[in-house]
């Protein structure tokens, strides 16, 4: 695992990021296992390069941030558009845009974290 990857691997996002359930990594349900290769993703057998900023958009602080730290982490200096680009790919290919991680149900995900109110 490189670099990027064990920095933000901890900061798990079971929303709208990876999560870990102490064997494998994942994003959305199981279906979509993560693999990584150093710093970069292969999600559903679709290679991603590990950017700084996709592993941020993957994941989350979980925790109650000082304004100086959020804006650090969440700050759109920090992502670019290919980084959004990709993350917005990730997340329509694997579902997890949908309530339940399920297409059919025609529903959105919603969240009021930082994370999203940020982006």
């Amino acid at each position: 695992m490189g670099t990027l990857a064990r920095k933000y691997i901890t900061f798990q996002d079971n929303i709208f990021g990876v999560w870990f359930d102490g064997e494998r990594l994942y994003i959305g349900n199981e279906r979509n296992e993560v693999m990584i290769d150093s710093d970069d993703l292969l999600i559903n057998n679709e290679p991603y390069k590990g950017t700084r900023g996709l592993w941020k958009l993957l994941t989350n602080l979980n925790k109650k941030l000082d304004k100086e730290t959020l804006n650090t982490w969440w700050n759109k200096d920090n992502f670019t558009e290919q980084d959004l680009n990709t993350y917005k790919e990730i997340l329509k290919k694997t579902h997890s845009v949908h309530q339940n991680n399920n297409p059919s149900s025609k529903k959105l995900k919603s969240s009021s974290s930082e994370k999203r109110k940020k982006k």
